[in-house]
């Protein structure tokens, strides 16, 4: 299915680039106050996805991003986000095997990250009621990540949010300067290839994201990220697409494309 283009009217509000080419081709990028998901089941890299936006967005384009991530702690989104910038596997710091060059390109990318202008929030007990008051407080566009984070919501249980709570949010970053953009898990039960017109493909659906489904109705885009590599490895008659692919879906229903992306995923 070729993808189709976003069509942007004029006088709408100036959107943001998200440093994907193809991925901006299609969306035009975000816009302030949408709210966008990003799925995918586990080790996929959909936290990297996540946060490549944010810094993109922050870094290059200057713009203010809110984020919502089950990976929400300062000691493992930092180390990650470095990680990420320097091109830098994390493991040669706890074993001793980082070189001089990996500590410089290290600092560097703390140097970046400091102007990412981060700022983290964490909320337990799914405790909607203080992240919608928090949001409706965020009026300040400024170039920056704001980054809140549900540790529980990266368990696999029941969706957390009712539907009157899914409306309180949408409605608070319908008013935010900034584009929202929340990282959701898929699990084994979620999906199966009986969702696909495929059956051979694991690739996620808007079904996949039933347990999600109040909140998943009200995204003015999904995300929904994938590697078909993952599921056939040692296969040999597989062959291998060498790259992930970004299923997008406006407003819930309508499937505009899917582009192939690559991105550091930092380890």
């Amino acid at each position: 299915m070729p993808a189709k283009r976003q069509h942007i009217s004029p006088g709408q509000p100036e959107r943001t680039k998200t440093g994907f080419s193809e991925l901006d081709e299609i969306t035009g990028g975000f816009a302030p106050g949408e709210l966008i998901i990003v799925a995918s089941r586990p080790a996929m890299g959909r936290t990297s996805l996540l946060f490549n936006l944010a810094m993109h967005i922050a870094l290059i384009e200057k713009k203010g991003i809110a984020v919502l991530s089950p990976t929400s702690k300062a000691e493992n989104i930092i180390p990650m986000l470095l990680s990420m910038q320097a091109n830098f596997e994390w493991h040669k710091v706890c074993d001793g095997s980082a070189t001089s060059d990996d500590w410089q390109s290290l600092q560097r990318a703390g140097q970046a990250i400091g102007e990412a202008n981060i700022k983290i929030r964490n909320y337990f007990y799914h405790n909607m009621n203080c992240f919608v008051y928090d949001l409706r407080h965020c009026n300040k566009n400024v170039p920056g990540i704001s980054i809140y984070g549900f540790s529980n919501l990266s368990k696999p249980f029941p969706s957390p949010w009712k539907e009157d709570e899914c409306l309180q949010l949408k409605d608070a970053v319908r008013n935010m300067p900034t584009p929202m953009i929340i990282s959701l898990p898929l699990w084994i039960e979620d999906h199966s290839p009986a969702d696909n017109d495929e059956p051979t493909s694991y690739t996620p659906t808007m079904r996949s994201l039933r347990k999600w489904a109040p909140l998943a109705a009200l995204a003015d885009t999904v995300l929904l990220l994938h590697y078909e590599d993952a599921y056939h490895y040692g296969e040999t008659n597989y062959k291998s697409t060498g790259h992930h692919t970004i299923t997008v879906i406006k407003q819930g229903r309508e499937r505009i494309g899917v582009v192939p992306v690559s991105f550091s995923t930092g380890r």
